[in-house]
């Protein structure tokens, strides 16, 4: 009998202690725990600080956890532009207008392309895309092209892979100006170039018009050159 008051008092005990924990113990939680469904946020959520610059900022904080639904339309309406950024447009000069200086070395008979194309890798001329060729000045600030020399005849192509024909009748010598350098010494170059192809091959050198070259020519060609300069300055 003794026993088993002994034993109701222990149960007793033992349920008051359970009831205490599970009502005391919730009540006395610092922090609330909120089960929700796909982790979404029902209650705001307040934060508190002590500095009064700190509670200004904080104010204009949203703090928003979407569904998984809204983060998958969020994530559609994003896109990737492939364009590209403006870029500066330069402004070049307009006022300079170009002028051509233009000597033409003619075959007495004809030039063979091979010839032409063994000169010309022998004095430093570099094909273009366009299928004549360029010589460049070339120092540690400055790279340009000095002058151009083509076929006499229509378009121009000394690349021996785009003519129909290995024999050419004649090569055009053509300065562009305004040039990046001093013209002058340029000038001089070309004129020596021309002469020594054309004696090499047997040529004659003419002007643009087709008179044969002479002193006259040169130094009108000269003045026109020195006046392009003057207005480049």
């Amino acid at each position: 009998m003794y026993e088993n008051n002994y034993s109701i008092v222990i149960l007793f005990i033992g349920i008051v202690i359970i009831l205490y924990l599970v009502f005391f113990g919730r009540t006395s939680r610092k922090y609330k725990v909120y089960k929700t469904k796909n982790h979404d946020i029902k209650n705001s959520i307040n934060i508190i600080t002590s500095n009064k610059d700190e509670i200004n900022i904080l104010k204009n904080i949203n703090i928003d956890v979407k569904s998984n639904k809204e983060i998958n339309k969020f994530n559609k309406e994003i896109f990737i532009s492939t364009k590209k950024p403006k870029q500066m447009s330069l402004l070049l000069s307009t006022s300079q207008k170009e002028t051509f200086i233009i000597i033409n070395s003619k075959a007495n008979n004809y030039y063979n392309i091979k010839d032409i194309n063994i000169f010309m890798d022998d004095n430093d001329f570099f094909m273009n895309d366009y299928g004549y060729y360029d010589k460049f000045y070339s120092s540690k600030h400055t790279r340009c092209n000095k002058y151009s020399v083509t076929n006499m005849l229509e378009p121009g192509y000394l690349d021996k892979n785009k003519l129909d024909n290995s024999r050419i009748k004649g090569l055009s010598f053509f300065i562009r100006l305004p040039l990046e350098i001093e013209p002058m010494s340029v000038f001089l170059e070309m004129i020596s170039d021309a002469k020594l192809i054309s004696s090499k091959f047997n040529g004659k050198l003419y002007d643009s018009n087709q008179a044969l070259l002479n002193t006259k020519i040169i130094n009108n060609m000269k003045k026109i050159i020195l006046l392009s300069y003057e207005e480049q300055e």
